[in-house]
C-alpha cells in the first residue's frame, strides 16, 4: 500500500485540528448504529413468520437433513447452509420464531459490526460512521438480518469477501487474508448459490491484482470450488434447472444500463419506496432523477475509495456492476434481494461518496453544508424510519390468526387456503379446506358445534356467507402485506 493510502480518509489538514476527539466522536457513532441495530432486530424476531420463512421451516428445518439435501425437494427457498444450521439448533432450542431467526439475525448483525471495523479500520471512522448509518437507516438491511432464511450468512460472507480481498491483494498477502477470502466464498456459496457470481468477482480481482505467491490463492480457491461442488453435488441437478425457473425471473430483467444504475437503485433507493417520500423516489422523474444521482455516487465513491485504498477500493467499484452484468449474461433477474452480496460494498462507495462531498462542501460554506446536512439527514430519516418500525411487525398475521383460532377452541375451522403457511401454524387445529365458492354450504348447513372461518382467500371481500346466522364476529389483524389485515371470524363473545 502507497503512503497515500494509508492517510486515514477523515484526517483533513490545518492548523488546530485534533486527530484524536474526531476520530473518537466518529467511531462512537458508528458503534452507536451498530448497537441500535441490534436492539431494532432483537426487538421484532418473535413477530409471525411470513410464507417465504414458513415455507424454508416446514419444508426443510422440521425435516432435517436428509430432505434439506434431498434434490426432489429443492426449490430456491432452500438456503442449504441456513437449513441445516436452523435444524441443528432447533433440536436444541426448538423452533420458535426467535430461534428460527437465529441464523439471520446473528450473523447479520456481526457483519454488520466487521464491515464497520474494516471501513473503519482502511478509510477511517468517518465514513465508517456513514457507513454503519445508511445501513442503519435501511429497510432492506433490516428486512435481510431478520428474516428467518439465509441472507445474514449471505451478508456475513459478503463483507468477509471485501476484508479477505483487500489482504489478499496487498503488498504483503497472508495466509489469513486467503483462508478468509476463500472460505467466505466456499460458506457464502454454500447458502445461496447465487453468491458463487459476487464471489468469483471480488476472488478474480484480488487474483489479477496479486503481485507475489498468485499460486497459493489460486489452489485455495479450486478448494473452495471443489467444497461447494461437493456439498451441492445432489442438488446440482435442480440447482441448474431453477436458473430458468420462476424465481430466477421473478425480478426485473437487466439491460444495458443496469450495471451501472440497478445496484444503488435497487439496494438503496427502492426499498424506501413505500415510505413517505415514495412517490417522490421511485415514480416518474422524480425517480429516475433520483436513481440517475444515487448511481453516479455510487460510482464516484467506488472510484474514489480505490484512490484512497486500491486494496479495498477495487473490489468496492467492480463487485456490483461485474455481478449483474454476469446475472444479466445467465439471464437472471434482478431484486433485492438477489443482490444481497452487493449491498455491503454498494453502501461502502455511498458512504465514500457522500463523506467526499460533505468535506468539499464544508471547506466552500461551512454554514450551508451543515444546514444541507442536516437536511438530507432529516430526508433519509424520515423516509426509513417508518419502514423501519413497521419491519417490526408481521408481514402476514399467521401466527396471530394461529392464536386466535387457539383461544376459541373451535369444534371446527374453516379455512379457505390449503397454504403451507396455515400448515405450519395450524397444525394442531382440527382445521377443513374449503374453497371460496363452497364456503356458503359449509356455514349455512347444518354442521353444529362452535365454528371458526380463517380467510386468508377472503382478503377484503366482506364478511363470510352466513356469518351474521351463525353469530360470528371479525376480528381483524394488521399485516403488512395486501389487503393489509388477517381476519379469523369467531362466536360473538368468544
Amino acid at each position: 500500500m502507497s503512503a497515500e493510502t494509508t492517510v486515514p480518509a477523515d484526517r483533513p489538514s490545518g492548523r488546530g485540528w485534533r486527530e484524536r476527539p474526531t476520530q473518537d466522536r466518529a467511531r462512537a457513532i458508528a458503534w452507536a448504529f451498530v448497537v441500535a441495530t441490534a436492539v431494532l432486530a432483537a426487538s421484532g424476531l418473535a413477530r409471525s413468520l411470513w410464507w417465504d420463512e414458513v415455507y424454508t421451516a416446514w419444508a426443510y428445518v422440521l425435516r432435517g437433513p436428509d430432505t434439506i439435501r434431498d434434490p426432489s425437494a429443492y426449490i430456491a427457498n432452500n438456503h442449504v447452509l441456513f437449513s441445516g444450521l436452523t435444524w441443528a439448533t432447533s433440536r436444541l432450542l426448538g423452533t420458535s420464531e426467535v430461534v428460527l431467526r437465529l441464523w439471520a439475525v446473528v450473523p447479520g448483525v456481526a457483519a454488520m459490526a466487521w464491515l464497520t471495523a474494516l471501513v473503519g479500520r482502511r478509510l477511517g471512522w468517518t465514513i465508517a460512521a456513514v457507513t454503519a448509518g445508511l445501513l442503519a437507516l435501511s429497510p432492506l438491511h433490516l428486512l435481510l438480518i431478520t428474516e428467518a432464511r439465509g441472507y445474514g450468512l449471505v451478508l456475513l460472507a459478503s463483507v468477509a469477501l471485501l476484508a479477505g480481498a483487500a489482504g489478499a491483494a496487498g503488498p504483503q498477502p497472508r495466509w489469513r487474508d486467503d483462508l478468509t477470502l476463500t472460505v467466505a466464498a466456499a460458506l457464502g456459496t454454500a447458502t445461496v448459490a447465487s453468491l458463487a457470481l459476487p464471489a468469483a468477482v471480488v476472488a478474480g480481482t484480488a487474483l489479477l491484482r496479486r503481485q507475489r505467491d498468485r499460486l497459493r490463492l489460486l489452489l485455495l480457491g479450486v478448494a473452495a470450488v471443489a467444497v461447494v461442488l461437493a456439498w451441492y453435488a445432489p442438488l446440482l441437478d435442480p440447482i441448474t434447472a431453477s436458473v430458468g425457473g420462476v424465481g430466477a425471473r421473478h425480478g426485473e430483467q437487466a439491460t444495458l444500463l443496469s450495471p451501472l444504475l440497478a445496484p444503488a437503485r435497487l439496494l438503496l433507493l427502492a426499498p424506501l419506496g413505500d415510505g413517505p417520500l415514495g412517490g417522490v423516489l421511485s415514480g416518474g422523474v422524480g425517480g429516475v432523477v433520483a436513481s440517475l444521482l444515487l448511481a453516479a455516487l455510487v460510482l464516484a465513491g467506488g472510484i474514489l475509495a480505490v484512490r484512497r485504498d486500491p486494496d479495498l477500493g477495487w473490489p468496492v467499484l467492480v463487485l456490483p456492476p461485474a455481478t449483474v452484468v454476469a446475472s444479466g449474461l445467465l439471464g437472471l433477474h434482478l431484486l433485492p434481494r438477489y443482490l444481497t452480496g452487493l449491498l455491503p460494498a454498494v453502501v461502502v462507495a455511498a458512504a465514500v461518496a457522500l463523506t467526499a462531498l460533505a468535506r468539499a462542501a464544508h471547506q466552500r460554506a461551512r454554514r450551508a453544508t451543515g444546514v444541507a446536512v442536516s437536511i438530507a439527514v432529516l430526508a433519509l430519516a424520515l423516509a426509513a424510519i417508518p419502514l423501519l418500525v413497521a419491519e417490526r411487525s408481521p408481514r402476514q398475521a399467521l401466527k396471530d390468526a394461529a392464536q386466535v383460532v387457539a383461544d376459541v377452541d373451535a369444534d371446527q375451522v374453516l379455512l379457505t387456503s390449503d397454504d403451507v403457511a396455515w400448515r405450519y401454524y395450524l397444525h394442531d387445529e382440527p382445521a377443513t379446506v374449503v374453497a371460496p365458492d363452497e364456503l356458503a354450504a359449509a356455514l349455512c348447513g347444518d354442521a353444529g358445534g362452535t365454528l371458526v372461518v380463517v380467510d386468508p382467500m377472503l382478503g377484503a371481500a366482506g364478511p363470510p356467507p352466513c356469518a351474521d346466522e351463525r353469530g360470528l364476529v371479525p376480528i381483524t389483524l394488521p399485516q403488512r402485506a395486501e389487503p393489509g389485515f388477517q381476519r379469523v371470524w369467531v362466536p360473538a363473545g368468544s
